[in-house]
């Protein structure tokens, strides 16, 4: 029960970080100078998973979740969605949201890194990259940003 509380709370940091990122965006303006080396907009390159939200989507319409979270929060069958993650990568959890719009995330380790992508119903995408120290985020290209847990 614990570790299951633990990396519900781990997800829903990692999906307020992409909320947060994106929609805190949307809200203020656009910092040229804030803008990230390329190495850090390839880390979190979206291409992929801008062609499958509508896929996505249609994964969770078509199929039950397996626990009710909260109000607003369904837990899926990772297994449904391992086609959408590089291969070889273990999906710790898939996770709907409802709120305003429709999100959903899939939380899973790769190359070391733990990477949060959230799928929105609308088509926008958030992807966060985190290996502990730092985390590099991307809100549907309009985005990028690198926080550093290590600086006070």
């Amino acid at each position: 029960m614990r570790k299951r509380k633990v990396t519900v709370i781990g997800t829903g940091f990692l999906l307020l970080l992409g909320l947060i990122a994106g929609y805190g965006y949307m809200m203020t303006d656009h910092d040229p100078e804030s803008e990230l080396d390329e190495g850090v907009i390839q880390r979190v390159d979206i291409s992929r998973e801008k062609k499958q939200v509508d896929d996505i989507f249609a994964i969770v319409d078509e199929h039950t979740p397996i626990e009710q979270l909260d109000d607003d929060m369904k837990k899926y069958e990772t297994s449904l969605f391992q086609s959408f993650v590089p291969e070889d990568v273990e999906i710790m959890e898939a996770l709907l949201t409802e709120k305003e719009i429709r999100g959903f995330s899939l939380d899973y380790r790769h190359q070391g890194n733990r990477v949060s992508v959230v799928y929105f119903e609308d088509g926008k995408v958030s992807k966060t990259i985190s290996n502990g120290q730092t985390a590099e985020s991307n809100f549907n290209n309009e985005q990028t940003e690198r926080v550093d847990f290590t600086k006070p």
